[in-house]
């Protein structure tokens, strides 16, 4: 015989699993739900990578010191048929600076997460718990001002915090959470360490690193986040680093739409009417 449960265990049980989906309890990498411990439901959920069942990556660049850069990789995407959706981690201090570029970032379907308001390393003992709470908050607020929207992710300067899963980082993990920010957005790509670190340490001359970024980046597989800033070796990779995604069937979406969090949009993210192989030599 079946067991009825009443309207009021039902609520029960429904608001638990709400609670789950909004606080950590969806894993990332699959389609499934999966039941957390109490203790990480007042977590922030980190992401490394997203589902690998579909042909989707996601592009993110971090600091965003250069605004012209931002206004390069703007015009770069605008190029394209459907435009290819970046995901920015702009410091606050950026932001409030000129926060019509992050006005035309948001329109054109990006998104933009929280990247503490100065790159502080959320160090407890130089900054303290209000420290961290303040720069984080204050990031929160140049978004939402400049903007009007709030972000999802956060991504650590440095990964300071997150290079091991201790108490420490569970800290910073429920912190974070109490921000409004239910995700701690990581990577499992980085052209620096991939491609520019390695061209330097060979003595190559920037448009061989470029090549190596290009190449290094282009073998993204279904699910990657890929890390980026916007330095000279960077910005002259993207271009072709987008046709080349494309090219193989890849679309590049935001993070967002890579974890599930919002419904994908309908894009194609289709190639120029014209190549671009030697824009990226134009920097130099």
């Amino acid at each position: 015989m079946k067991k009825e449960i009443s309207r009021r265990d039902f609520l029960k049980y429904a608001g638990v699993i709400a609670a789950r989906v909004f606080f950590g309890g969806v894993d990332l990498n699959s389609s499934k739900m999966v039941i957390q411990p109490e203790r990480e439901m007042r977590l922030a959920q980190i992401v490394r990578k997203g589902p690998s069942d579909k042909p989707w990556v996601a592009l993110t660049f971090d600091d965003c010191w250069d605004l012209e850069g931002v206004k390069r990789i703007l015009k770069v995407c605008e190029e394209y048929e459907d435009s290819p959706r970046i995901t920015f981690f702009p410091v606050g201090q950026i932001v409030e600076k000129d926060p019509e570029i992050w006005r035309q970032v948001a329109a054109g379907g990006h998104e933009i997460g929280n990247h503490t308001y100065g790159h502080e390393y959320l160090d407890k003992e130089k900054l303290g718990k209000e420290g961290i709470l303040g720069t984080i908050k204050k990031a929160n607020e140049a978004i939402f001002q400049a903007t009007g929207t709030t972000p999802r992710f956060f991504r650590p300067p440095g990964m300071y915090g997150f290079t091991k899963m201790n108490d420490y980082c569970n800290w910073l993990r429920e912190i974070i959470l109490k921000c409004n920010l239910p995700y701690v957005a990581l990577w499992s790509m980085d052209s620096y360490t991939g491609a520019i670190k390695p061209g330097q340490e060979n003595g190559e001359n920037d448009l061989e690193i470029i090549e190596r970024i290009i190449s290094h980046c282009s073998e993204a597989k279904n699910g990657d986040i890929i890390l980026m800033h916007l330095n000279k070796w960077d910005l002259g990779a993207i271009q072709q680093i987008i046709t080349s995604l494309i090219r193989r069937g890849i679309k590049l979406v935001t993070l967002s739409e890579l974890c599930g969090v919002v419904p994908f949009k309908n894009n194609q993210n289709k190639l120029p009417k014209r190549k671009y192989y030697r824009d990226y030599r134009e920097l130099f």
